[in-house]
């Protein structure tokens, strides 16, 4: 019992806090932390997420940030929308890399994840950023509708808009609103 109790004790000394893995990072701003999974295979970059305050669930509103760690510098701010910016809250961002240049980050909202972009880093800086985002959701969409409207030919129906004279049909008929 004394030898698990002893590498119980041991286990919980080697794990550092968060408060204590902030300090390997002395040029990250106080109001952040890191990442720790976010951070890539060469550790020269990594998210920041902003530092959650345990007694306010208030979320101050600072954006995650893709920065190079060693010499401190901001690569990008990540757009967050909706929810919040902390770590593992709805609405952070994540990142998987390949290699060390380039990264894909998204962000985690209430029905899965979003906003996938993907960065290319050279000489410490951004080189190229691509939003795939868009295109996933074009590609879904289409799909969608296409066997939508199979089972439901009806629902495709030309639609209908609404203008000042009325409502008009892309045959160019236009009915009365009253």
């Amino acid at each position: 019992m004394a030898v698990a109790l002893t590498s119980l004790i041991r286990a919980q000394e080697e794990s550092a806090s968060p408060a204590e893995r902030a300090k390997t990072y002395p040029e990250v701003p106080k109001e952040y932390e890191v990442g720790e999974d976010t951070i890539s295979s060469d550790g020269r970059f990594a998210i920041l997420y902003e530092a959650r305050d345990e007694d306010s669930n208030v979320d101050p509103g600072l954006p995650n940030l893709l920065v190079r760690l060693k010499p401190y510098a901001v690569l990008k701010e990540l757009e967050t929308g909706d929810g919040v910016a902390w770590k593992g809250g709805r609405g952070a961002a994540d990142a998987k890399w390949n290699g060390n240049e380039w990264v894909a980050v998204w962000h985690h909202r209430k029905w899965g994840d979003e906003d996938l972009v993907v960065y290319q880093i050279a000489n410490g800086k951004i080189k190229r950023e691509e939003k795939i985002w868009p295109n996933v959701v074009k590609y879904f969409d289409r799909d969608f509708n296409a066997r939508f409207l199979k089972k439901y030919p009806h629902e495709g129906a030309t639609p209908l808009c609404r203008t000042k004279t009325g409502v008009k049909k892309s045959s160019s008929r236009t009915t009365s609103l009253s």
